[in-house]
């Protein structure tokens, strides 16, 4: 069940065949969430969906089975460079060049993202947040950061010019 980009995506096990001690149900909070209203927004929301659900739950019954960090950088100078990442040996690299294109190794003149590791183990993520935005129009993201920037009396973000609002965004 989707709540929308500023909620949740809620999966539900099935009861009669789900793992022991698995709780048979997990939420995956957006990012426009918990950017726009923190941990407790979230919590308020679980406390919401799963109350209209019937569904009661002790609060030591809540776990925390992985957590995403990111940030966002306004930085029209940075490229991501694979010689300056180091990683484990083993650790598989990719590059990124166009924002619709697979991940695989870089072939185009400019790098528009690079992750390293897996998603079910520890992973960094280096993309273009401009162009995702853009080509998602997940505008959202402009009113945050413009919000974050007139807090500290700097330029808005005007995406028609990627010289000046050139946004990466750094996952682990």
């Amino acid at each position: 069940a989707h709540t929308g980009e500023y909620g949740a995506e809620f999966y539900f096990l099935d009861p009669e065949n789900r793992a022991p001690n698995n709780p048979g149900v997990t939420v995956d909070f957006r990012a426009f969430l918990l950017a726009t209203g923190g941990l407790q927004a979230a919590k308020d929301h679980l406390d919401l969906y799963i109350g209209a659900l019937g569904i009661s739950y002790e609060t030591e019954a809540l776990r925390v089975s992985r957590v995403d960090f990111a940030v966002d950088i306004l930085a029209p100078w940075f490229e991501p460079n694979r010689d300056s990442l180091v990683v484990p040996p083993g650790t598989k690299v990719t590059e990124r060049t166009g924002i619709d294109e697979t991940e695989t190794n870089a072939s185009g003149p400019r790098v528009t993202g690079l992750r390293a590791g897996a998603i079910a183990n520890r992973q960094l993520a280096i993309y273009d947040k401009r162009a995702e935005v853009i080509a998602k129009g997940k505008m959202g993201w402009i009113e945050i950061w413009n919000d974050k920037l007139a807090a500290r009396r700097l330029p808005r973000v005007d995406l028609s010019d990627r010289r000046t609002s050139q946004i990466w965004r750094f996952e682990m």
